[in-house]
């Protein structure tokens, strides 16, 4: 049935998140999240006039664009927005981690889902599709609870290394000592 069919594919579209999140976070330990938010701006761009070719449509877009001037305008202001969201997701995913930001998406998609119902009325609020919304909710705090109890068991984060300033030259901090991270009449910042 319908229902089944849609329930495979919201979880094929969960599991590809993930996927794709924990993809981008290990991408960031080479690049920069601009070079990754630039990278994948452009793949979307190609592949999204690949498919304009491979559809036969690039033809039809032309003709359309002629007819209606406002277009291509239109066209190039929904991709600026699509490239700050991208900037955004991914500067989030470098600050929170993947499983934070999949977390946030799926809860995103729920609420716009919520939000569909209360902004265009008209169509029926249905206790299945409360259940739904539900079941979605409570998988987000559940997750997030066991994150949140994951992080608390391990061990506090260690003292950022320090570069410390004596006698016109630059050393590293003490480690260890009854001053470790300074020496005596030193300036020392975070590395």
């Amino acid at each position: 049935s319908s229902v089944w069919i849609g329930a495979a594919l919201l979880a094929f579209a969960v599991l590809v998140e993930g996927a794709t999140s924990n993809g981008q976070q290990l991408m960031m330990q080479k690049v920069s999240a601009d070079a990754l938010m630039l990278r994948m701006n452009a793949l979307g761009a190609a592949g999204g006039f690949a498919g304009l070719v491979l559809a036969g449509d690039l033809g039809q877009l032309l003709a359309f664009s002629q007819d209606q001037p406002t277009t291509l305008p239109l066209l190039v202001g929904a991709g600026f927005s699509l490239a700050t969201s991208v900037a955004c997701y991914v500067r989030l995913l470098r600050e929170v981690g993947s499983v934070f930001t999949t977390i946030l998406s799926t809860l995103r998609k729920s609420v716009t889902v919520l939000l569909s119902f209360v902004l265009f009325p008209g169509k029926a609020f249905t206790p299945i599709r409360a259940l739904g919304l539900s079941i979605v909710l409570a998988g987000v705090l559940l997750a997030e609870r066991s994150g949140a109890r994951a992080r608390g068991k391990k061990a506090p984060p260690s003292t950022p290394p320090q570069r410390c300033r004596t006698l016109a030259r630059w050393a590293p901090a003490p480690t260890s000592g009854p001053r470790a991270g300074a020496a005596a009449g030193a300036e020392c910042y975070d590395v």
